[in-house]
């Protein structure tokens, strides 16, 4: 029996970008007229058990990230290949990722399992709340973040930048910040989802005090909305801090700022919870 990289030989492309199932059309699944051509990197055939990593490596634009995380993963990547990839621009061709995706199949269980959950946790950041908390945590003033922040709309490699840095530092002194962009995604949710928050926006240059008169009405209302809630007397604070008004959805225009606002947060506490 051959190796898994073996296995998967015949799905990598004769150098000319082809391969047997590339020039056989597909009767079982046509193309609707006008429709784009499903991937054909064979993702989901040669690495069955790792939809993250593929959707990952289908998104990344920043080359260099790939092969970092390949680098520090124990991968290597011959030379034909590498060579390819730094030709690439941008995000990587399908015959490219084919030639990539045997090369992973054929790692360790525990490596492939680690690079999959590497890429879900960076899946579960691409969401508006999980873009804005990742920008937030990239410096103009920093070399390296400036360089990453400068590939406009690549946000998948942004957090991913992120998550090298934390596990994988090139630098002396890392930061546990993609860990903080996680948590930072959590409270972007809650201030600006409508699940969490009224978003009520009061007339500019106000900041809202808290008196008692105040906190009384809120108290009332409180008790309207849950009148289960505690007997005790809650405790009822503000806080503040600076944000973004929304999170901008035109990766493709590169339109990664929002706003800066001030969000004040007023908080009701019943027994600590």
């Amino acid at each position: 029996m051959g190796s898994t990289a073996e296995q998967h030989e015949k799905m990598v492309d004769d150098g000319n970008g082809q391969t047997d199932a590339d020039q056989q059309p597909s009767a079982a699944a046509p193309c609707a007229p006008g429709n784009a051509k499903p991937s054909v990197d064979h993702g989901p055939e040669i690495l069955p058990d790792m939809e993250h990593f593929v959707w990952l490596m289908r998104k990344v634009r920043n080359v260099t990230l790939i092969r970092r995380l390949l680098k520090v993963e124990g991968i290597v990547v011959p030379e034909d290949v590498a060579k390819k990839l730094d030709k690439a621009k941008g995000i990587l061709p399908p015959t490219v990722r084919k030639q990539l995706f045997p090369l992973i199949a054929a790692a360790s269980m525990t490596t492939r399992r680690r690079l999959e959950r590497i890429a879900e946790r960076v899946f579960l950041l691409d969401d508006e709340y999980g873009k804005e908390a990742v920008l937030s945590l990239l410096e103009d003033r920093d070399s390296r973040d400036a360089t990453v922040l400068s590939d406009h709309g690549d946000r998948h490699g942004r957090a991913l930048y992120l998550y090298l840095e934390q596990e994988y530092p090139e630098k002396e002194h890392p930061q546990a910040r993609f860990d903080h962009a996680e948590r930072v995604q959590v409270m972007n949710r809650q201030t600006k989802s409508e699940e969490f928050s009224n978003h009520y926006r009061g007339p500019k240059g106000l900041t809202p005090h808290l008196d008692e008169s105040v906190k009384h009405a809120l108290m009332a209302r409180v008790l309207e909305l849950y009148p289960n809630a505690p007997d005790e007397v809650p405790v009822i604070e503000h806080f503040t801090r600076t944000g973004s008004a929304s999170a901008s959805h035109d990766d493709e225009n590169g339109d990664d700022a929002a706003a800066r606002v001030v969000l004040d947060i007023i908080t009701i506490t019943f027994n600590g919870a």
